[in-house]
């Protein structure tokens, strides 16, 4: 099942760095007040990669509390992997299964407008 309410969580960057995509956010499971599983990333409904979320981010534990302070994540994938797809859409994993996807930056080219589908 997919969950919007279940989880918050937030695709700060999308850098691209010899030859290599890296993004960069936060997820956090609001209900259980814990950490994700994982952070996914799909290209064209496809998974593409995955990575854990335990990174150290002091901003959102400040706004969370305490236990969200390795709700961090970084997750690399080759250009190419991009390049081949029309959407790249990246979502948190719970522990129970279910999924939830993430807010995006500002611009965020990953996922096209109503005026390009």
């Amino acid at each position: 099942a997919v969950l919007r309410d279940r989880m918050t969580g937030h695709l700060d960057s999308l850098e691209l760095q010899r030859g290599l995509a890296v993004f960069s956010g936060w997820a956090w499971d609001t209900a259980r007040r814990g950490a994700v599983e994982a952070v996914a990333l799909f290209a064209d409904g496809q998974l593409a990669a995955r990575a854990g979320a335990q990174a150290k981010r002091p901003d959102v534990a400040a706004i969370w509390g305490d236990g969200a302070l390795r709700s961090g994540f970084q997750l690399t994938v080759p250009e190419a992997v991009l390049a081949k797809a029309r959407r790249w859409r990246l979502v948190a994993l719970l522990n129970d299964g279910r999924a939830a996807e993430l807010k995006y930056f500002d611009g965020y080219p990953g996922v096209p407008t109503d005026n390009d589908r």
